[in-house]
């Protein structure tokens, strides 16, 4: 499986509709694909975010919500409880 990039960013406390709204448009669309997969959260009771998966372009669009950078680390998958069975040891 190829490397996924979680990103992390904030958005202005008073763009937090508008830059859901812009989170699900983008998830919306890569539902179409089906090598795409994608994943967004915010933390509880904040403006910070986390989304993870292996498309990239929501940046652009979330852009004038941003409170500063979105920043992105490349992971690599090890195990995952959603592996076809075959691939787990008996």
């Amino acid at each position: 499986m190829p490397p996924i990039k979680v990103a992390r960013f904030e958005v202005r406390a008073d763009a937090r509709l508008a830059a859901e709204q812009v989170l699900h448009d983008f998830a919306s669309r890569l539902r179409a694909d089906p090598d795409a997969h994608w994943h967004a959260w915010r933390e509880p009771g904040t403006n910070r975010y986390l989304a993870l998966g292996n498309a990239e372009g929501f940046a652009d669009a979330l852009a004038p919500h941003l409170a500063g950078e979105v920043t992105y680390t490349p992971y690599e998958l090890v195990t995952s409880t959603d592996l076809a069975r075959r691939h787990r040891r008996r």
